[in-house]
């Protein structure tokens, strides 16, 4: 009697087991499956498929649902592992997302360690003045006036837009004039050799990484070196000339003030400047001038 019921208990476990693990699961038809990809997506058979749904008769359709005899703990375990999958796919593609939101902060902040801060090497520039007003002489107006400087100057870059610069360069200032009395001509030329200090402070304007717009102001210290003036009444008359040492009211020192803009073109750079002369210039000078410019950069 007791063999009878510990038998009937195991029978009716295991059939409760069994059901447990052999249950039906719906399936709704995507589109591109087939009845053999189902089947083999539940591991179980085309045979086992059609039985569970005999009135398909073979042909399934979009949206349809399927009834699947499967077991339940494959399918389970197929569920985990496509939300492992899932999950690990995720955790992928945020890896990936946080990469490139690195490497583009990485990009900007490289672009912005392009512009070299601190003090540095500049530019070789070459410039002409072209005068807009001449000191009259004691024998008149003079006709013509050239300027040409060459300076060599630095630059510290506080930060991409805002710099200062200091340069050291070279003068030479010239004039002649000829005034015609009566049948005579009367010519008088002088020439001035003077050592540059230029001072600025600028605002940068970046345009692209290669090209950009300066806009810039300040002082340019000047000092006579050497220099001459020669003057005769007529052109059949030698030379009467006057060295620096031997002249008299010379401005050795004369300060000028500079606004400036240029644009920077790769290795090479173009500007324009206007110099106005903050004291009185020596004779033959020019109190106001348009400088243009040509540099190279290093």
């Amino acid at each position: 009697m007791i063999k009878k019921i510990i038998l009937s208990a195991l029978l009716v476990i295991a059939c409760a087991f069994a059901k447990a693990q052999s249950q039906n699961v719906t399936h709704v038809v995507l589109r591109g499956e087939t009845i053999e990809s189902i089947a083999n997506h539940y591991n179980v058979s085309v045979e086992d498929i059609n039985k569970a749904n005999p009135n398909i008769d073979g042909i399934i359709y979009v949206g349809m649902k399927l009834i699947i005899p499967t077991d339940l703990s494959l399918i389970q375990g197929e569920v985990k592992v496509e939300k492992t999958r899932e999950n690990e796919n995720m955790q992928n593609n945020s890896h990936v997302s946080q990469t490139q939101v690195h490497n583009s902060s990485r990009n900007i902040i490289n672009d912005k360690n392009d512009t070299k801060l601190g003090f540095q090497f500049a530019r070789v520039k070459a410039s002409y003045l072209f005068p807009t007003k001449l000191e009259k002489s004691t024998r008149g107006h003079y006709r013509s006036s050239y300027n040409l400087s060459f300076i060599v100057e630095g630059e510290y870059v506080f930060n991409p837009n805002l710099f200062a610069g200091i340069g050291l360069g070279y003068m030479v200032q010239g004039s002649c004039n000829s005034d015609k009395e009566g049948f005579n001509y009367q010519q008088c030329e002088s020439q001035y050799h003077y050592i540059m200090l230029p001072l600025s402070f600028g605002y940068r304007m970046p345009i692209t990484k290669s090209i950009h717009f300066d806009a810039y102001t300040g002082p340019t210290f000047t000092g006579i070196v050497s220099g001459y003036s020669k003057y005769r009444a007529n052109t059949n008359e030698d030379w009467n000339k006057t060295k620096l040492k031997d002249m008299k009211n010379v401005k050795y020192f004369t300060p000028f003030w500079n606004i400036g803009a240029r644009v920077n073109l790769w290795d090479f750079e173009l500007g324009a400047e206007y110099w106005y002369l903050l004291t009185k210039t020596n004779e033959g000078g020019s109190k106001r001038a348009i400088a243009a410019h040509f540099a190279l950069h290093f």
